[in-house]
């Protein structure tokens, strides 16, 4: 039996090892997302703040101009009535203009805000029923006067008859078909009139009742 050649033996080589550069690890691109995040919605939070505080400051500089001027006018609107004190129960053309020019600053929400802070007086009395009762009479007065952007003003002035009547403590009433509360707004202690301001009727019309001794 004739024995089988080995085969040579070849040498097999190894490939040779490439090494390739690691990309970043996956947590630490998750890493700098998370810090480039955090400084973005850092700096809209300063900017978001730093608006928030110039809306606000705006808004009460906003307020505090409205609140000056609202005194401003209330103010104004106490002298006019004051000086309703030396006027004559009949008003000539003359004095109706000059009241309406007195009056066209004037607001809604000037006299509003001004009888909100007014406290109704206990004794409440109807003023028809005074006139009736010989308490009070009417003396005159004034249509066509204009206030509020044009809006339809009066004045009512009123006689009282009865000396012992204190009408800085009364606020007078109407019980008709169109009834009306009032409110004394304060004038002093040195005025000798009291006036009154319908606040029932205030989003139609201001009307003054001027009531003097």
């Amino acid at each position: 039996m004739t024995a089988h050649s080995t085969p040579p033996s070849s040498t097999i080589q190894a490939f040779p090892k490439v090494r390739f550069n690691a990309a970043p690890h996956f947590w630490e691109m998750v890493f700098g997302i998370v810090v480039a995040c955090v400084a973005v919605v850092g700096s809209l939070t300063v900017l978001g703040k730093w608006y928030f505080n110039k809306s606000a400051e705006n808004s009460k500089n906003a307020a505090e101009a409205r609140e000056a001027e609202t005194k401003l006018h209330q103010l104004q609107f106490k002298m006019i009535l004051k000086s309703l004190e030396n006027q004559n129960a009949e008003f000539t053309d003359q004095e109706k203009q000059k009241y309406t020019s007195l009056l066209q600053d004037i607001t809604y929400e000037d006299v509003k805000s001004l009888l909100d802070s007014i406290h109704y007086n206990e004794d409440r009395r109807d003023l028809n029923l005074l006139i009736q009762g010989n308490q009070v009479e009417r003396a005159g007065g004034v249509d066509g006067l204009r206030w509020n952007n044009g809006k339809p003003a009066q004045i009512r002035v009123i006689k009282k008859r009865n000396p012992l009547l204190d009408f800085r403590k009364i606020d007078v009433s109407s019980a008709d078909s169109d009834p009306c509360s009032s409110k004394v707004i304060p004038l002093g202690n040195s005025s000798n009139v009291t006036v009154e301001i319908c606040e029932s009727h205030l989003g139609e019309r201001l009307e003054i009742i001027v009531i003097q001794p």
